[in-house]
């Protein structure tokens, strides 16, 4: 079995079927595959279409599309049988202006009319390079996160996952961008779109001095919105005070969920 994917400025195209070529795209000469099999995106305008495949852990992780709308991404499920992209995320493109840089905050993004020259994501950021500088930004927020000013005429660009850093090259000379830590402050980025799951999760893989304060935030998202229970749990990993937790409890009268 073959799994094809292609694109073009706006047609984005998902083709599955026997291992021969022939035989696959035989398939497709009929209209009603063909539609099932793409997807168009708005227009824009833009020198080049550029497609990226990321592998994490030997596995196919994510897509990545420069299109003339923006940046678009999306995840493979981590069922083997399900190979198939069905979130698409569409992000326009931003960069920080060397004047706003030191008068907004870091994570504003200020959206331009100019395409990037090439983009490469990694696993958690996208990385668009434009004529003055690299805009680096989260695929989980869409902020931009970090800026870093150029003035090397760099051409082209290419995330490498084995030594994790960016490859980029102008006409005569060759650049890396080293990537520490990428995944430091993932789970502040899932507080703020506030998926406490992902958040907490990523804490016991990677940041566990900060597993007390997730729980401590989830509970109380739970204990607003009236889960007693399950924010009953959810203080019980938290670092907040046994006393004042009960109290809480005690005032609102909620005695099962003390209890558990």
């Amino acid at each position: 079995m073959r799994y094809i994917v292609a694109v073009t400025d706006t047609h984005f195209y998902q083709l599955i079927g026997p291992y021969q070529f022939e035989q696959l795209f035989k398939k497709y000469k009929e209209p009603k595959y063909i539609e099932n099999a793409c997807k168009i995106f708005p227009p824009g305008d833009i020198l080049r279409s550029q497609l990226q495949l990321l592998y994490v852990d030997s596995q196919l992780h994510s897509f990545g599309w420069m299109t003339g709308a923006g940046f678009c991404f999306g995840t493979y499920s981590n069922d083997p049988y399900d190979i198939l992209i069905k979130n698409f995320t569409i992000i326009p493109y931003a960069k920080l202006g060397r004047v706003f840089y030191f008068i907004i905050k870091e994570n504003k993004n200020i959206l331009t009319t100019e395409s990037p020259k090439s983009v490469a994501h990694s696993e958690y950021h996208i990385y668009l390079l434009f004529s003055d500088c690299i805009s680096i930004i989260s695929k989980i927020t869409n902020n931009i996160v970090h800026t870093e000013n150029h003035k090397g005429n760099i051409v082209n660009m290419y995330y490498d996952k084995v030594k994790k850093c960016i490859w980029m090259h102008s006409n005569k000379v060759l650049y890396q961008l080293t990537i520490d830590h990428e995944d430091r402050d993932i789970w502040k980025a899932h507080l703020e779109k506030q998926n406490f799951d992902l958040a907490l999760l990523h804490c016991e893989k990677n940041n566990l001095p900060h597993e007390k304060k997730v729980a401590r935030l989830y509970a109380y998202h739970f204990y607003d919105n009236n889960s007693f229970k399950e924010s009953a749990l959810m203080f019980a990993r938290s670092d907040e005070k046994f006393e004042e937790v009960t109290l809480k409890f005690l005032i609102n009268q909620q005695y099962v969920a003390l209890k558990s």
